[in-house]
């Protein structure tokens, strides 16, 4: 197998959809999805081969599960309802826009905790419920680089086996 420019571009998307995993709620998936598809079209749909194409794009899609549903499963494991993972969803989503990651972060971590306090009154539920969204939010941000360096490395490997 030599370099080519298909390669290339190829490598080149899913080290960005890993540089992307590296962020809060940044979406990381579609990169290496993108890769993926576009190696597999510009080879003739010859390289990788089918099973390891249908792995590879399983393991893009669940990137972009963990993308979405992180913040809403911390919230609910700490025991908000769902109105409120959904309206931390969307305060950390527009935060990300004005504070970068950070924002995703405090936005999603900080909304849980004064929505759960203003609900219940209860300090104690409400760091609880904050705690778990950060945790569940930066965990997803390890098992995303994990996945997306593990992408990275069983396409090169299919290629040469």
């Amino acid at each position: 197998m030599e370099i080519s420019l298909l390669l290339l571009v190829s490598v080149s998307l899913m080290l960005i959809g890993i540089a992307a995993s590296l962020a809060p709620g940044v979406p990381a998936g579609p990169f290496p999805t993108a890769a993926l598809l576009i190696y597999w079209l510009g080879t003739g749909r010859t390289e990788p081969g089918i099973l390891a194409l249908v792995l590879l794009l399983s393991m893009s899609i669940f990137v972009m599960i963990i993308d979405v549903a992180a913040s809403v499963i911390g919230a609910k494991l700490g025991g908000s309802d769902n109105s409120i993972a959904l309206k931390a969803g969307i305060i950390g989503i527009l935060l990300f826009f004005v504070l970068g990651p950070l924002g995703l972060v405090i936005g999603i971590g900080g909304s849980v905790f004064l929505m759960e306090y203003f609900k219940s009154g209860d300090l104690q539920k409400s760091i609880r419920a904050a705690i778990y969204t950060g945790v569940s939010v930066l965990t997803s941000v390890v098992v995303k680089a994990f996945l997306t360096v593990s992408i990275l490395i069983l396409f090169l490997v299919s290629l040469y086996i």
